[in-house]
């Protein structure tokens, strides 16, 4: 008959260690509280370790309120906040944000550094981690003061996540050097994780929501020389020729950022075309053609459909249709890949791609009498 060697008290303690890191994986992280969870049995069957062991691992944790009990039912998930205080013995981690926030702006609970630091540091401290916020304000970038400070704490710090303001980031190299893991937002570099939305597929799915209202003429508003416009743009383009769909470089503008009198250009060379709906590649764009076309007489919401992105607050108030970036997601994303390469050893991607979602609003989904005879002389026409 086989029989099982005794283990001694320290390699129990290793195997237990073990057994929890997976056993938070596999359950505490998917699980919802009340669940049924397996019997000893079945957990001894499941890690492949004895059923003592398996007992001992469930009695700690029935001892401080993670699982509970019930007599013929067997065991549950009771409350998984309590999970790491049973193995305290670990190191401390501690995750730095790196970011702008001005909290006294009116406007601060809708931006994305406050969304983003709100449900990483939700979601650290229910894992028993800490996160400490190294706030660039006032300046928009990263001064020597707050860098020198991040450098100071390195020794306490397992890693730093990075929310560049406006997509501008400096002192990444300063940062690299720390030797710690680094994850950024939007920003791809050779040495960290990159966590940003899949501009292709935000291009896509804003260019075909307007084929599905039954748009054919659709022009393009973009920003020049931006990467990420670029890459939205060249979306549109492909989802246009994959619907058989003519690209017309008539119908594709370029605007230089925060510059007023380019959108007024825009605005009066977009009049001299013929279409009914536009994407812009952000939500900035469409605000500004908006307010341009009231200054020009056109009023763009009456008379064309029109979609950004990024769900700008300004744009709620008008009804702007959008693609929505959540900015909780990249906290999420930032934190389960950060779970899986300091609990589990995993390494860390090279980037990680989020999709955006359409937001349906007045802009698209009102269309003037005039606009819906364009679009119905436009489908019996074809594509042309």
């Amino acid at each position: 008959m086989e029989t099982r060697r005794r283990i001694g008290r320290h390699e129990m303690e290793n195997v237990l260690e073990n057994l929890s890191s997976t056993f938070y994986r596999d359950v505490i992280l998917k699980k919802k509280i009340n669940s049924p969870l397996l019997s000893v049995n079945e957990l001894a069957t499941a890690y492949n370790i004895s059923v003592s062991t398996a007992r001992k691992f469930y009695q700690k944790l029935h001892k401080t309120g993670v699982i509970g009990a019930e007599h013929r039912k067997g065991y549950f998930l009771k409350d998984p906040t309590f999970f790491h205080s049973q193995w305290k013995d670990k190191k401390e981690i501690i995750v730095g944000l790196v970011g702008y926030l001005d909290i006294k702006h009116p406007l601060a609970r809708y931006n994305q550094m406050s969304q983003i630091l709100g449900v990483f540091e939700k979601m650290a401290n229910e894992h028993g981690w800490r996160v400490q916020f190294f706030n660039s304000y006032p300046s928009e970038e990263l001064t020597p003061e707050i860098l020198s400070s991040i450098e100071r704490e390195k020794g306490n710090l397992s890693a730093l996540l990075y929310i560049p303001y406006e997509s501008h980031g400096n002192g990444f190299e300063t940062m690299h050097k720390l030797g710690i893991p680094l994850l950024s937002v939007d920003i791809s570099l050779d040495f960290t994780t990159c966590i940003s939305y899949d501009n292709s597929q935000i291009g896509s799915i804003a260019t075909e929501y307007l084929i599905e209202l039954g748009h054919r003429q659709i022009a393009h508003v973009t920003f020049s020389d931006i990467k990420w416009c670029a890459e939205r743009k060249r979306a549109y383009m492909e989802t246009l020729a994959n619907h058989g769909i003519p690209v017309k470089d008539s119908l594709i503008f370029e605007v230089v950022r925060n510059d007023w009198n380019s959108i007024i250009d825009c605005i009066n060379n977009l009049k001299k075309q013929r279409f009914t709906a536009i994407f812009c590649s952000n939500d900035k764009i469409a605000i500004d053609l908006m307010a341009a076309g009231g200054k020009v007489g056109w009023n763009l919401q009456e008379t064309v459909a029109l979609i950004g992105v990024d769900d700008d607050i300004e744009g709620r108030d008008i009804e702007l249709s959008t693609v929505q970036k959540n900015s909780d997601a990249i906290g999420v994303a930032a934190f389960n890949a950060l779970v899986n390469h300091l609990d589990f050893g995993e390494h860390l991607p090279k980037k990680i791609l989020l999709n955006g979602s359409v937001l349906k609003r007045g802009s698209t989904e009102f269309i003037s009498t005039i606009n819906k005879i364009n679009i119905s002389n436009q489908m019996g026409r074809g594509a042309a």
